[in-house]
């Protein structure tokens, strides 16, 4: 009798660690989708207030920066506020040649009809047009994404 009682005492824990362990991986996945969600919507937000770069002081810092792209550029020269800056930026962000695939979810600038991540400038009497897009992943528990990948191209243009 004691036996089956000791078996049943550890189906029941079993049972019990399973249920936990499911219900572990069902909140993870919830909070996984409300943050995608998040993401989206940030990202729909900076492309439909941002008239041109230069409003990308109020959407971006540095700390939403991944690992790989803070080894690009530093924290001063992540800086909107003039057409040299903005150059500059392209310019850290310009020579990437790898393509990279994600596992995660991603939200590009790209995705969004309303983007105006582009500017045309003009650096020591030369017109250029500089476009960004930006890939950011959700980031968890924090109310702004990660920037995952940064794409910037700068086109010379006759003035």
């Amino acid at each position: 009798m004691s036996s089956s009682r000791i078996k049943k005492g550890k189906i029941l824990k079993v049972s019990l660690l399973s249920l936990l362990i499911i219900l572990l991986i069902c909140s993870i996945s919830v909070v996984y989708i409300l943050e995608s969600i998040g993401c989206y919507e940030y990202v729909d937000e900076l492309c439909y207030e941002c008239n041109d770069i230069g409003g990308l002081s109020s959407y971006i810092d540095y700390s939403m920066l991944s690992g790989d792209m803070k080894k690009r550029i530093s924290r001063e020269e992540l800086d909107f506020s003039n057409d040299d800056s903005i150059y500059n930026v392209a310019e850290c962000f310009s020579e990437q040649t790898d393509n990279k695939e994600f596992l995660a979810y991603t939200c590009t600038t790209s995705s969004f009809p309303h983007s105006h991540l582009y500017k045309k400038m003009s650096i020591n009497g030369k017109a250029y047009l500089v476009s960004y897009t930006i890939v950011f992943s959700p980031k968890a528990f924090s109310p702004k994404p990660k920037i995952v990948d940064w794409e910037a191209s700068i086109i010379d243009i006759e003035v």
